[in-house]
This record gives C-alpha cells, sequence and structure tokens, in this order.
C-alpha cells in the first residue's frame, strides 16, 4: 500500500492507474525506461507512457532486489508484538496484488475502494495524532496533484507537464486547477527567471525595432544614466523608438 500510494506521487498516476499496474509495465531497458499505463475504467482517463528518470530507475530496481520493510504492531487481549512487513516488486503478475489473494496462483491487483478506504482511515489518524497539520485533506488523488503541483511550481512548460500526466489537450483547464502554487512558488520562479526588469542590451550600435520590443524610452534613459550606453548608443537607440 504505501509503495503504491508512493508510486502516484512519483510518477502523477491516478489511484486506480497505480492499482492496475503489471510488472511487465516496468520497461527499464528501454530508452528511455518507462513506465506503461494501461486504459482504466471511467471517461476521460487517458493510457500512454511515463519516462522514469534515473534515480526512479535505482529505486524501483532497489524496490525489486530488497524491497520495503516496516514494522506494526499486533495486539489482542493478553499481549501485543511487532511483525515486520516486506513488500518486493513481483517479477510478474500485479505489481500491487490484493491480501485476500496473495500467495495464489492467479493473484487479483488491490483495488482501488480498498487503497481510498486505508488512506482515509490513515488521514484521520493522522490529523488526530498530529493535529493542524491538515492531514485529513489526503485522499488517495493526492500524489498525483502534489506531482502536477512540483511540476509547475518547478516551471516545467504546460506541454510537458501535461504530457507526463497524460491530460488530454482539452483539459488545460483541469490540469490548471491541480497547480495549488503559492506567491512563494511565484516569487522564486519570477525571481530565476530574472523577470524584474528588462536588461540592457550587450550593444546598441545598430538597433532593429525588434531588438526593442519589450524595452520603453524609460529604460533607455536609466541605462545613459547609467553609464550602460553611451550618447551615440543612446541616440540612435532613440531616434529608432521615436521613428
Amino acid at each position: 500500500m504505501a509503495v503504491l500510494i508512493e508510486f502516484t506521487g512519483l510518477f502523477a498516476l491516478r489511484c486506480g492507474e497505480a492499482c492496475a499496474l503489471k510488472a511487465t509495465d516496468l520497461l527499464l531497458q528501454s530508452t528511455p525506461p518507462q513506465l506503461r499505463i494501461r486504459k482504466t475504467k471511467g471517461a476521460g482517463k487517458s493510457p500512454g507512457s511515463i519516462p522514469i528518470t534515473p534515480e526512479k530507475v535505482e529505486y524501483i530496481q532497489q524496490l525489486q532486489d530488497e524491497g520495503l520493510s516496516w514494522n506494526r504492531t499486533r495486539k489482542n487481549r493478553y499481549s501485543s508484538w511487532t511483525v515486520t512487513d516486506t513488500y518486493k516488486i513481483p517479477s510478474e503478475g500485479p505489481l500491487f496484488p490484493s491480501n485476500k489473494t496473495k500467495g495464489k496462483k492467479k493473484s487479483k491487483p488491490i483495488t482501488y475502494h480498498a487503497v481510498w478506504a486505508a488512506v482515509n482511515k490513515l488521514a484521520k489518524g493522522f490529523s488526530k495524532k498530529y493535529p493542524g497539520n491538515d492531514f485529513e485533506k489526503i485522499r488517495s488523488h493526492s500524489g498525483r496533484a502534489t506531482a502536477i503541483t512540483c511540476m509547475m511550481g518547478q516551471g516545467v512548460s504546460l506541454p510537458m507537464s501535461m504530457k507526463f500526466a497524460r491530460h488530454k489537450p482539452g483539459s488545460i483547464r483541469v490540469h490548471l486547477g491541480y497547480g495549488q502554487l503559492s506567491c512563494m512558488d511565484v516569487y522564486q520562479a519570477v525571481s530565476n527567471a530574472n523577470l524584474r526588469q528588462p536588461v540592457a542590451p550587450a550593444t546598441m550600435q545598430a538597433p532593429s525595432p525588434h531588438a526593442l520590443n519589450g524595452i520603453t524610452l524609460k529604460n533607455l534613459i536609466e541605462w545613459h544614466e547609467e553609464g550602460k550606453l553611451n550618447d551615440q548608443e543612446f541616440a540612435s537607440a532613440k531616434g529608432m523608438m521615436l521613428s
């Protein structure tokens, strides 16, 4: 369950898509390595392939070889004890088999409703134990939403992020609805893009109208006063702008 939820965030998967994954959908030997997404029930669900970056390939191979282990406590009326569970990516069959069919030859994948119920239960438990952290808002779709938000915050272009999330071209409004960007996200993006003010051209000996796009007369005056433009360059650019 933990790895399934993690996959929804790593690859911007819908919960149902993660439940339907099979071992044969991990195409680690392809160029580039890919995760194949099958068609699932529901309108607007887009199958396709998602590229897997080198660090994610390494993590998946670790899950195949060593697995992921965690401890949980079991108890009855008389005592309690610790049980260690380990999940390894199987070599065949569903990537996330249901516990009800675990060990059987024809195992079935875990269902969306089982994941949904488990995530809601965990969210309520975390919210009760750690109040004030909005844990109650976590849902089975939160991993996908977070992945899309992170791509937007990191400046990934809209066509690229929509392709990664497999949103159809007509779903721009739906895609942008995932972007829970804060004021700080916008501030950092604008700062990194150096959009605070126009930059003076290195040389302006023979400016063209195209070169002056976005530059105002005020910019020219400021650059002239600061010594970024000499008298000849300033006069030439000013004449081109006012002509």
